[in-house]
């Protein structure tokens, strides 16, 4: 699970959120016990990155005035 990614704006769009990730699934793949990675994002635009990444939006829901997307990567 990812609990916490993130980059700052001024370094985005240079492929750090690429970087990150790639580590979190080559550290998923060596784990035999693994079945996949899961995260939530709160941001409604990142959604389409994750999906970018292989991620599935798993459920999505409306926790006061924050939408909530979780999402799973299968090994």
């Amino acid at each position: 699970y990812v609990g916490f990614i993130g980059v700052e704006p001024s370094a985005q769009g240079r492929g750090y959120a690429r970087l990150l990730l790639d580590e979190a699934h080559r550290m998923s793949d060596a784990d035999a016990r693994s079945t996949g990675i899961g995260l939530d994002t709160s941001t409604q635009k990142n959604v389409a990155m994750y999906e970018h990444f292989g991620y599935k939006v798993l459920a999505s829901s409306v926790v006061g005035p924050v939408s909530v997307w979780s999402m799973f990567r299968e090994k």
